[in-house]
């Protein structure tokens, strides 16, 4: 799947690099994975630092705007993202499983 770079800049206070890039024919088509994958193949970047941040298309445009955060180091998006960005990047399992961990606690509490 192909890409266009539309602005990648550095951010040296963040310890990250932030990539605009433009799918061309893939709204409704293209997934976080696929992103992920995609750009660490092209850019020669390791998976686990590409964090897609935003994937957007407009009605009428088969085009997808993607805006992605490429960290230097992992740990450096956990302390600077939100949680549910990072486990967006999950399956769907483990998304279920971690959704069951954080509701036993306040069932527990509840009894």
């Amino acid at each position: 799947m192909a890409f266009v770079v539309i602005e990648d800049r550095e951010n040296p206070l963040l310890n990250r690099r932030e990539v605009v890039c433009l799918f061309p024919s893939s709204a409704g088509k293209i997934t976080r994975a696929d992103v992920v994958k995609t750009v660490s193949q092209t850019l020669n970047v390791p998976s686990e630092q590409i964090i897609p941040i935003r994937i957007e298309h407009s009605h009428g445009v088969r085009d997808t705007k993607v805006t992605l955060y490429i960290f230097r180091n992992a740990g450096d998006a956990k302390k600077q993202l939100p949680k549910h960005i990072l486990q967006r990047l999950l399956p769907r399992e483990e998304r279920k499983k971690l959704a069951e961990q954080k509701s036993k606690p306040k069932e527990e509490k509840k009894q």
